[in-house]
């Protein structure tokens, strides 16, 4: 459900976590973007960034900014992803990682626009995907959100451009470490189980495309969706044979369209 607000209703507090290993180039292009974010006077942001290499070039370049920084080995970007949000004390959480940017310099006020009660919901917008050049490769996100279809697979949510309530966070289990690169897309379904998301009509994000689990193969993705609705317990038909054989046509269906797309030339001088 989509409810518009003139502006965020209440005093918040946004906690940008931003993960990084080894790609200070891309920290630097995150900080700025953060830093760039136009909120009102009830708007606060808390930059928290999370450095699984242990970079002192990190910590000195996340500490002049004014960020928060966690500094030492992980067991990974959601191992990363869950000490940001352990770390961080905002009523909304945001991850945006290194590399990435928001969509805009409203970003942020764009999404609060959207919410009654930032603390119990959760939302997402559009997100372009960037090449490291800076061209456009394409865009994601979608509406209106079906909870059924999404655990079904299909198209996923792009997560750098979701947003989470603190106080639905605190009801959900962490970022799963053994759902491999697909655990943001179980995290989504697991917090759609419990609230519909807010549907955000802007780009909230601009997406780097050159990084880790931008491209995946439809086998890997169905598959992972596949587990991700089993172990959320969210069912498309109400019946796991079903829901299984349902996937499994959809992700034939996404191979052949995938097989049509125009050349990357032809996909260049399409209008988006």
């Amino acid at each position: 459900m989509t409810v518009q607000m003139p502006d965020a209703p209440l005093p918040t507090v946004v906690s940008v976590i931003s993960i990084t290993y080894r790609d200070i180039d891309g920290l630097r292009r995150t900080i700025a973007s953060v830093s760039k974010q136009k909120t009102s006077e009830l708007v606060q942001i808390e930059h928290v960034i999370v450095d699984g290499a242990a970079d002192h070039a990190v910590v000195a370049l996340g500490q002049g900014s004014g960020a928060r920084v966690i500094s030492e080995p992980d067991r990974g970007r959601y191992d990363a992803m869950n000490k940001g949000m352990k770390a961080a004390t905002g009523d909304v959480l945001w991850f945006l990682h290194a590399g990435d940017t928001f969509g805009s310099e409203r970003s942020v006020m764009d999404a609060l626009r959207y919410v009654e009660q930032p603390r119990q919901e959760w939302g997402y917008g559009m997100a372009r995907r960037v090449r490291s050049d800076g061209s456009l490769e394409g865009f994601f996100g979608y509406a209106p959100f079906n909870l059924r279809r999404f655990s079904l697979g299909g198209k996923p949510l792009p997560h750098q451009a979701c947003f989470f309530g603190a106080d639905l966070l605190a009801g959900m289990p962490p970022y799963s470490l053994q759902h491999g690169i697909a655990a943001d897309q179980l995290f989504i379904l697991e917090a759609a189980k419990r609230r519909p998301p807010t549907v955000v009509p802007e780009f909230l994000c601009d997406f780097d495309a050159g990084g880790m689990g931008s491209h995946r193969g439809v086998h890997e993705h169905f598959r992972d969706m596949r587990r991700a609705s089993k172990a959320t317990g969210v069912s498309f038909s109400g019946h796991r044979f079903v829901d299984v054989c349902a996937s499994w046509f959809f992700e034939a269906i996404e191979t052949v369209a995938r097989r049509r797309e125009p050349t990357q030339r032809e996909a260049n001088a399409m209008p988006l």
